[in-house]
């Protein structure tokens, strides 16, 4: 009994760790190189609960700071936050991918980035384009698809893309009055001559022809 008290009292200690963990570093699970005594025992903890070892009030001392008992979960919401984070700091901006072996920051001879920031920001663009798959394919977990949305990720790339595109073209005609010269905005100048011509076919859907409508009035 002795015994059993005192690695309960043990559990106790290291979960009171964890809870400090999650108070300095919200909602971000340690490395392993950053704390291996945490990583291991989130690792143990982890087992006894899948296995229904692990004590009633162990388990309300974690689910009170809502720790994943799942380590794919915890992935996920390493991902998620890391990509709430970048669209904080850009202002809502996505992170950009491209092809990888033409960027300059990607040594595709060695197979090494060059720019860790870079590369965070690549993989953060193949973690987005994943989800999309995975929504469009209806194999995504709902709330995982709700948390999504509350950051505006755009579930359709494409359509988020033509939006972020619209508007700042809207924006430039607002302030100059006219549409963007051809060598100093050639990407909005050459955006906007293919969606007239979309526009005056009526190709476009009620949305953007709507959008449309209004950017021209203001020619």
């Amino acid at each position: 009994i002795k015994d059993l008290s005192k690695e309960k009292k043990q559990v106790d200690v290291k979960i009171r760790k964890i809870i400090k963990w999650f108070e300095d570093n919200p909602g971000v699970y340690p490395l392993k190189s950053e704390n291996p005594e945490l990583y291991t025992f989130i690792s143990y903890i982890r087992n006894r609960a899948k296995k229904g070892l692990l004590k009633n009030s162990h388990l309300q001392m974690l689910r009170s700071i809502n720790f994943e008992f799942n380590a794919q979960d915890q992935q996920w919401y390493y991902r998620f936050n890391k990509l709430r984070e970048f669209m904080i700091s850009n202002n809502g901006q996505l992170p950009r991918m491209g092809n990888r072996k033409k960027l300059k920051e990607y040594d595709s001879k060695t197979g090494e980035w060059t720019d860790e920031k870079r590369k965070e920001e690549y993989l953060l663009g193949k973690w987005i384009m994943a989800q999309r798959t995975l929504i469009k394919n209806g194999k995504i977990i709902h709330y995982r698809k709700e948390l999504l949305e509350t950051i505006d990720m755009g579930i359709d790339g494409y359509k988020r893309k033509w939006d972020e595109t619209f508007y700042a073209l809207y924006n430039f005609v607002l302030e100059e009055n006219r549409i963007p010269e051809n060598k100093k905005n050639e990407s909005l100048h050459i955006w906007f001559h293919r969606y007239l011509k979309l526009y005056d076919n009526n190709e476009l859907n009620n949305k953007q022809s709507a959008l449309f409508t209004g950017l021209i009035s203001l020619l």
